[in-house]
């Protein structure tokens, strides 16, 4: 999980809507995020905020409806197809959520982590290929008698390690991890973590880890950006954001998840009231129909990503402080918001 300092991905104000002949579906809503050669950026939401689709336009697989998306400081193509979206094919991969959604069930194991060195004629000779196969089946943990399987014969996790294997072949810097662990057994998710650090710290890839599993992203990223209803509402390094969450969202998201520890009887925070569509998405905060705090001024105006004040910029890392879009953030980390609601019950 090292900060290697230079910028390898930037995304500039990006927006995407989903156009039908009934209605604009906004799916992501100006965001700008970066990403650093060695580091681990999560990008973390329930179901629908929107992270998934941004992990698909740093793809080149849909394109931005505005805003742009930056790779070594040049733009990335318009077209899945341009020339030049093939050629950063190698440098920029993939690992998706269920490896049987990607892996031919026809093509034995070796075969498929080998398809995209010939696809791409990278390394010098078959035999080159043959060898770069072996060393990156070697690196996630595939024995040699696993090349020769069909992924139904292999288990999850052995699956998803097949699916990891292929997408470092072709040496890429960025990699975009889209719900890698959801579909593993408890014991498969905690390998694949481990799995995720060692590759990182022998290669220094970076990350972009989608997610929902905040128990994942506590050990595995350096930053963390909180998705809701297609807006980032919280960034900052992980370490501050799950010691002190500073958004409403944030802190019901923390208080829900699960310690592993039968002494441990905490409860995660309900969030009431209405989810907003995201076909019509109301004029201010798109949390404030379920926040517990939420003031008369939120339900009318947008409050912005900025950065906290003196207490929180102390946490904050120099190179990342944390940027929080709620008019009541320091309230929030203080405990001071949510006050007048207890005293009212």
């Amino acid at each position: 999980m090292n900060d290697g300092g230079r910028v390898l991905l930037e995304c500039d104000h990006v927006v995407k809507h989903f156009r039908s002949r009934a209605a604009i579906v906004h799916a992501v809503n100006d965001v700008t995020l970066s990403v650093n050669a060695g580091e681990t950026v999560a990008l973390v939401g329930e179901s629908g905020s929107g992270k998934t689709t941004v992990g698909r336009m740093v793809l080149g697989l849909i394109r931005p409806t505005s805003g742009t998306i930056r790779y070594r400081g040049e733009p990335l193509p318009h077209s899945a197809r341009a020339r030049p979206m093939r050629s950063l094919r190698r440098h920029i991969q993939a690992v998706f959520q269920d490896p049987l959604d990607s892996l031919d069930p026809q093509m034995r194991v070796g075969r498929a982590i080998r398809e995209p060195l010939d696809r791409m004629q990278l390394e010098k000779s078959p035999a080159d290929r043959d060898q770069r196969v072996r060393e990156v089946a070697d690196l996630v943990g595939l024995s040699a008698s696993l090349l020769r399987k069909y992924p139904h014969q292999l288990s999850s996790g052995q699956q998803q390690k097949v699916s990891i294997a292929r997408a470092l072949g072709p040496r890429p810097d960025f990699i975009v991890l889209d719900e890698p662990t959801s579909v593993l057994s408890p014991r498969d998710r905690a390998d694949l973590v481990e799995l995720f650090r060692k590759v990182q710290d022998e290669t220094g890839v970076a990350y972009l880890f989608i997610t929902h599993d905040l128990n994942v992203v506590e050990r595995i990223a350096n930053r963390v950006a909180v998705m809701y209803l297609g807006n980032i509402v919280e960034h900052g390094a992980v370490e501050t954001i799950f010691e002190e969450p500073a958004h409403p969202y944030t802190k019901a998201l923390l208080s829900a998840v699960l310690v592993p520890d039968p002494r441990h009887r905490g409860k995660g925070a309900v969030l009431r009231g209405e989810i907003p569509s995201p076909i019509a998405m109301p004029p201010g905060c798109p949390f404030a129909s379920r926040c517990p705090v939420a003031l008369p001024m939120c339900v009318t105006a947008l409050p912005g990503l900025e950065p906290l004040g003196s207490r929180a910029s102390v946490l904050a890392s120099a190179a990342h402080p944390r940027v929080v879009a709620c008019f009541r953030a320091g309230e929030v980390i203080d405990g001071s918001a949510g006050r007048e609601v207890r005293d009212q019950v």
